[in-house]
């Protein structure tokens, strides 16, 4: 049976605490924990705080799903100080062993990473090597955490991702699968799962939206109110007997016209409990 989870990264201020007794009382499983130096958790967090959180969430039945980090993991070069994400091979490496780190300490089991955009001049095929490899390391730092590399950037379809992980060999090393990303990449959400494997999918990210009329872009919305395949990926996952967590990702960090979290995890739990019931 699969669960919800629900992630922070739609108020970074909101503290911990709210979002444990919101998210217990709405009914949900778990929490994905954005990873950002003073937005919920980072790795330079002191082992009291770590401590703290992860009692925090065990205290009203919830799990830690996943530490999500903003690691760009196939960047060939850093970008400067202005692009604090972008690192070289070695630091990506470092970083993402350091989250692994903070995810065992939380009880998460999984760090989600980036692709991130292309550097310049490079293709996939030159940059897939170097993603397999950082994942590798990653999921070699502890074989009990997945390292869950998120649908997204330059790497919105399964068909990639699927190569990556198929380069990488290593059982905890998977996919977060973001609906987003094969939607706007234009690969169907059939192809999406035979490229990758139920069981090579970590979690999912789920939203929904529509496009704006006259407009370029497109207007998040309700789970269930967009034309995003929501419904269809779950169908799909729900058929070959997956059973991992359906995290939503409500962006009104990032849209302000985006209702508040607390209303938006109410809707979502009551839509996705239809949609995943026998």
């Amino acid at each position: 049976m699969m669960k919800l989870s629900f992630s922070t990264l739609g108020n970074p201020t909101k503290p911990l605490e709210e979002f444990a007794q919101q998210l217990s009382a709405a009914g949900y499983e778990g929490v994905e924990l954005r990873g950002r130096q003073g937005a919920h958790v980072h790795w330079q967090d002191s082992p009291a705080r770590r401590q703290e959180v992860r009692k925090l969430f065990a205290d009203v039945g919830m799990e830690i799903v996943s530490v999500s980090s903003y690691i760009m993991a196939a960047n060939r070069d850093a970008r400067g100080p202005d692009k604090p994400d972008h690192r070289d091979e070695a630091g990506n490496i470092e970083e993402l062993k350091r989250f692994v780190d903070l995810a065992s300490d939380l009880g998460a089991r999984n760090v989600r990473i980036f692709g991130g955009r292309l550097t310049p001049g490079e293709t996939h095929e030159d940059a897939i090597p170097r993603l397999a490899r950082v994942m590798q390391a990653g999921a070699k730092a502890n074989p009990g955490i997945n390292i869950a590399l998120e649908a997204h950037d330059d790497w919105g379809t399964g068909e990639l991702l699927g190569r990556v992980l198929d380069l990488a060999a290593m059982p905890n090393a998977k996919a977060l699968l973001d609906v987003a990303g094969p939607k706007h990449a234009g690969e169907t959400p059939e192809t999406t799962v035979r490229h990758l494997r139920p069981e090579r999918i970590a979690y999912l990210h789920v939203k929904d939206a529509f496009p704006m009329p006259g407009q370029q872009g497109e207007y998040e919305c309700f789970i269930g109110a967009g034309d995003w395949p929501v419904e269809e990926t779950i169908a799909l996952l729900k058929k070959a007997g997956w059973s991992g967590y359906l995290n939503v990702e409500w962006e009104a960090f990032y849209h302000d016209y985006m209702p508040p979290c607390e209303v938006a995890m109410v809707q979502a739990a009551e839509k996705l409990r239809q949609w995943m019931a026998p």
